[in-house]
């Protein structure tokens, strides 16, 4: 689809260019301007924006015990040995079998 697009400088009164935006991608934005009383171009923009903003990288470079450290983001919760327990635990048994195979119990067991 394509979009015609008039932009405002400071230097230029009026500006025009055309953009081929996927038509999936244009109505999202149209979506997400109606939801905030505003317009697809300035979705458009504040999207652009966030995509080429720098990131944090989540890997912090250091490794522990051989395993790299991987930080969370803003509000990221710490994985504690108690949920990794809780969720095993709410994991299927005959899920494993399925994928690992079967479970040995003792030496002589299958």
């Amino acid at each position: 689809m394509m979009l015609d697009i008039r932009c405002v400088m400071r230097d230029v009164v009026d500006m025009r260019t055309t953009l081929d935006i996927d038509e999936d991608v244009l109505n999202a934005a149209k979506d997400v301007a109606a939801d905030r009383g505003t317009t697809a171009g300035k979705v458009l923009s504040e999207w652009g924006r966030q995509a080429l903003a720098p990131r944090e990288r989540a890997f912090s470079g250091e490794i522990r015990n051989g395993v790299p450290i991987i930080r969370g983001g803003p509000g990221a919760r710490k994985i504690t040995p108690e949920i990794i327990r809780a969720i095993e635990d709410e994991m299927d048994e005959e899920y494993f079998r399925r994928k690992m195979g079967p479970v040995v119990r003792n030496m002589g067991e299958v």
